[in-house]
């Protein structure tokens, strides 16, 4: 069964990237890798040798690509679930994208995860300002592209996740 679905994954992936994408581009090739690695983690309790195999190469693709993986969505939708999941099994480390977290105090409000999973996979650009501090989107394309740096240069992959579409925005303009 699980087989059968990592073979529909695959193909299923690989028809929307032909619509999407030019057939010569380095992007479809890195989206291609990176949207099957990560639909593989799910996957993962019930991986054949060829997903296994597979994820290994994409897991090494995407770390001499010098780019981040992005999980981003409403509140609520398992963004930090899966995060949490890839950080188990993968050389990931996680940035946050919220505009809340980053202020100390704000646990509640901000669905902030809990100090032991914080402990456990550690979390950049959360508590970093008092809630008095201005913390703008321009400071914090300034904090994300450091920590980006900081995570390539020791051979991990940076992963952002979070709901805050307007750091998005400027992160990639």
């Amino acid at each position: 069964v699980y087989k059968r679905q990592e073979y529909s994954l695959r193909q299923g992936i690989s028809q929307i990237l032909d619509q999407r994408l030019p057939d010569s581009s380095n992007l479809k090739k890195w989206v291609r890798h990176t949207y099957l690695f990560v639909c593989m983690m799910i996957l993962k309790p019930h991986w054949t040798s060829s997903a296994q195999k597979y994820c290994h190469t994409s897991t090494k693709f995407i770390l001499n690509s010098n780019k981040a993986i992005i999980i981003r969505g409403p509140t609520a939708s398992g963004k930090t679930d899966l995060s949490l999941r890839l950080a188990e099994n993968l050389p990931i480390e996680i940035i946050s994208v919220d505009s809340v977290m980053v202020y100390k105090g704000l646990d509640i409000g901000s669905a902030k995860p809990a100090k032991e999973i914080l402990d456990k996979y550690p979390h950049h650009l959360i508590d970093i300002c008092d809630p008095g501090d201005k913390y703008s989107a321009g400071k914090f394309v300034e904090d994300a592209q450091q920590k980006i740096r900081d995570i390539q240069a020791h051979n991990r992959i940076p992963v952002l996740v979070g709901g805050t579409m307007m750091y998005y925005k400027v992160l990639q303009d």
